[in-house]
């Protein structure tokens, strides 16, 4: 007598690619677990099937979706389990009749259209004060949609690797991440908070800025040495003078974009008054990765989904920060760069310049034999990017300029 085999249980994470009959029947059997479903290809039937066998599924990727099964997933979209998915039933739906074949073939996927989130999944309270224009500003930026990045490919950090060599563990931590965000064949990378921690002048923000660069993420610097109190990160309450938003909102509101890279730079140096809540101890809902119903915005009065947000902070002394603050990040020592990242300095010295200028590249200089090896003796005793890019400036306002004496000592370079 065969006895019926008991579903297992709970398996979070569990990732099937739906794309055969096999597949359909597997979930099927197990209408407990909570997969992640991959779909290439599927048919309407068996996206159905697997519906109704398992309404908690999660759908994190729509690579050869079908018109059909598109317009059968869009008549079941009260079961999804995340603001991700229409948008991605919407564009398949909205592609040329040729596109939304019913016989899917495997010559080729079809590509993949942005993903956009919802960061705000409640409405916000009427408004009867003062606040009034606050709030209707932001309700209208956040109101819709926003746009995630797709995941880059880890080489696009090559770059990044040869310029910032001493940022090596960085990079390879930020790779990592982006490695397993591919094979999962996840729509997003979520890179956890990171704490730079090093000695002053080794390039810890220029690194960070150029990382948002890299991943093609905006990017926006918060100096924490000018914060002393909580509600420039938590928002003000909507009966204070001049209300504002949390720091996420308005940093989302200005990029129009739900994944920001948010620079926290000398985090070690935040105000600690207790004055309107201390500054440190209003990032800690932001910065948790496990807080799933979101941050609550004071202004606004609703929680905001600030998990496609990466966190990137900088300290020189890490014993300065809250034990519970810096168990949210992922600390990351960083070394001082030493002469054998001379020639990297000098051309994002000069980059920079020509970009400030408004000028070819190729219009700078770069320092040569002995010129070059003083500059690399600097940068060996000092390992301060701030020191040798201002010997840099000395030496090529010299280079330049035909009667060096014409400077006048207290000038720029």
């Amino acid at each position: 007598m065969s006895t019926q085999k008991k579903p297992g249980p709970a398996t979070p994470g569990c990732a099937v690619n739906l794309e055969s009959a096999l597949a359909a029947h597997f979930l099927a059997q197990f209408p407990r677990w909570h997969a992640r479903l991959l779909l290439r290809s599927g048919s309407a039937q068996l996206i159905a099937q697997a519906y109704e066998r398992m309404p908690t599924l999660e759908v994190v990727s729509f690579q050869g979706l079908t018109g059909e099964a598109a317009r059968t997933l869009l008549s079941e979209s009260w079961r999804f389990n995340g603001e991700a998915v229409l948008p991605h039933l919407a564009n398949v739906l909205a592609a040329p009749p040729e596109r939304q074949r019913d016989a899917p073939t495997h010559s080729g996927e079809l590509p993949l259209p942005p993903v956009q989130v919802r960061v705000i999944r409640q409405p916000i309270r009427p408004i009867t004060d003062d606040s009034v224009d606050a709030v209707e500003m932001y309700r209208k930026a956040l109101d819709a949609a926003l746009p995630v990045s797709r995941i880059p490919q880890p080489n696009v950090l090559a770059g990044l690797a040869a310029r910032f060599p001493w940022f090596r563990d960085v990079i390879s931590a930020v790779r990592s991440e982006l490695l397993i965000a591919q094979r999962l064949q996840a729509i997003r990378v979520s890179i956890p908070p990171l704490l730079l921690i090093g000695p002053p002048g080794i390039g810890k923000s220029r690194f960070a800025a150029e990382l948002a660069v890299a991943l093609d993420r905006p990017s926006f610097v918060q100096p924490m040495n000018a914060l002393h109190e909580g509600f420039s990160i938590s928002g003000s309450p909507r009966t204070y003078h001049r209300a504002d938003a949390s720091l996420v909102v308005r940093v989302m509101a200005q990029t129009r974009r739900a994944d920001p890279i948010i620079i926290l730079d000398e985090l070690d140096k935040c105000g600690s008054s207790d004055w309107n809540v201390r500054a440190d101890l209003a990032l800690l809902p932001w910065v948790d990765r496990s807080a799933t119903n979101g941050a609550l915005d004071m202004l606004l009065g609703v929680p905001v989904d600030a998990s496609y947000v990466t966190w990137i902070a900088t300290a020189n002394d890490a014993t300065k920060l809250s034990a519970p603050l810096r168990s949210r990040f992922h600390e990351v020592q960083c070394c001082r760069p030493d002469a054998s990242a001379i020639d990297e300095l000098v051309v994002s010295f000069a980059a920079e310049l020509s970009k400030r200028y408004a000028v070819a590249p190729s219009a700078i200089p770069l320092p040569e034999g002995a010129s070059r090896e003083r500059l690399a003796r600097e940068l060996e005793r000092s390992g301060d990017i701030r020191e040798v890019e201002s010997a840099w400036r000395k030496w090529l306002a010299r280079r330049l300029c035909v009667d060096a004496t014409a400077l006048p000592s207290d000038g720029p370079f």
